[in-house]
């Protein structure tokens, strides 16, 4: 395992840990102006959750908000969360700096994109990374079994993209020889903060270590809408289907 320094090492903790009670609805008064619907940059990727059970994966990305929906029993059995990228554009030199910029990240910004020295670009949230082309790169999952009783996590996961092993550029190499061997060797702390939210997890010499899973996740969590054909999807049949169905589309993407 590559080294890895003592910021980087609180925030490998820091991400399980927090029950990252983050709020969903996003105001219009901390929307970056380089997103608008004209460049088309807005609704491009959706985060995709199954909240039905009694099964559920809950993306590290929003976990207090998927906790507040199972164990206030909302009646509420998928959620569809917009991601764009309205933090502030940055510039890092290394995995270990761009890995802990990216769990520093709120909810109000969704994704940030970082441009390294080499001119390498990537998008990154709580728990996800995206490269260039938003292609989801990696991913923390918590899941678990809901029951009358509330929500128990059972499992950690940590799902990386094939193409990560096949791909010689900083943040990729930094997360093969670093950020996984740190969880693989050291663990997770995994704390809950709703009273019915609980944890019933396998040990290893103590420890809860996350599963890693190498596979082509992008479709178990991450929806691309359609794109409409020009020829018969006109400008005036767009904003009469966006005004049919503005109350769903605020629902959905709490814009």
């Amino acid at each position: 395992m590559s080294r890895i320094n003592r910021t980087t090492m609180d925030a490998l903790k820091k991400l399980f840990s927090q029950s990252n009670n983050r709020e969903c609805h996003q105001s219009s008064s901390n929307i970056n102006g380089s997103l608008n619907y004209l460049d088309n940059n807005v609704f491009n990727l959706f985060l995709h959750i199954d909240c039905a059970g009694p099964h559920v994966v809950v993306p590290l990305f929003c976990r207090g908000y998927i906790e507040r929906i199972i164990c206030g029993r909302l009646n509420v059995t998928e959620v569809d969360i917009a991601l764009f990228a309205n933090g502030i554009p940055s510039e890092r030199r290394t995995s270990n700096a761009m890995f802990k910029l990216f769990t520093e990240i709120g909810f109000s910004q969704r994704l940030i994109k970082v441009t390294t020295s080499k001119g390498e670009i990537y998008y990154g949230g709580y728990g996800m990374i995206l490269d260039r082309n938003m292609n989801p790169i990696f991913f923390c999952t918590l899941e678990g079994d809901v029951t009358e009783e509330g929500l128990t996590y059972n499992s950690a996961k940590i799902y990386i993209n094939p193409s990560v092993l096949l791909i010689d550029s900083v943040l990729e190499k930094g997360l093969i020889k670093t950020i996984i061997p740190a969880y693989i060797e050291n663990g997770v702390s995994i704390y809950t903060s709703f009273p019915n939210v609980n944890k019933h997890f396998r040990r290893k010499n103590g420890k809860i270590i996350p599963e890693v899973v190498i596979k082509d996740f992008t479709d178990d969590f991450f929806v691309r809408p359609s794109k409409p054909k020009p020829s018969t999807f006109t400008r005036d049949k767009v904003n009469d289907f966006l005004l049919e169905h503005v109350d769903d589309i605020k629902s959905m993407t709490h814009l």
